[in-house]
């Protein structure tokens, strides 16, 4: 017998997104699993297929705090309610703060480097939830809940307004 079954809408091609979850382990000293999701919106610069030298800083900078911590998720989202359907599987009883900011860098250019003199900067912080399985307690106080990761001055403002908060 043939099933036929009404599949989601499509969004809007501009409401499409990329929804990346890191997983997060702590250390043998204070063990834990945490996932980090966040979503990217599709622009002309982004590859929706393996990302972006935004993303690879990111996750670089998570790994410089945890060692062992992997992308999990890469995932395009195209249809209404898809990301909420993927973000269940993602659900934890236990949620930790965390923060990313994003921070202005500069291309070192010797003598060249007054040129920045007066500039007005922006950085860039979002408050994201790390999902844990279980509640720290105790380690709460030896968790990194934050994160710096280094964009060049240029493209901050447009890389910011891609990153969303789930």
């Amino acid at each position: 017998m043939i099933t036929k079954k009404i599949l989601p809408k499509f969004l809007d091609v501009k409401d499409w997104q990329i929804l990346r979850v890191i997983a997060v382990y702590g250390n043998k000293y204070y063990p834990f699993i945490g996932l980090l999701p966040y979503t990217r919106t599709l622009n002309k610069n982004y590859d929706w297929e393996t990302g972006d030298t935004t993303d690879a800083a990111i996750l670089q900078e998570i790994q410089r705090l945890y060692p062992d911590s992997v992308l999990i998720e890469h995932s395009l989202i195209a249809l209404e309610n898809e990301l909420e359907e993927k973000l269940q599987r993602y659900a934890r009883p236990f949620h930790l703060n965390f923060e990313l900011t994003l921070f202005p860098s500069f291309p070192y250019e010797g003598e060249n480097l007054g040129k920045y003199d007066g500039m007005e900067l922006t950085s860039y912080t979002y408050p994201l939830s790390m999902r844990l399985d279980r509640e720290p307690k105790m380690e709460m106080d030896y968790i990194f809940s934050s994160s710096t990761v280094r964009i060049l001055y240029n493209h901050i403002d447009e890389i910011a307004s891609s990153i969303g908060i789930v």
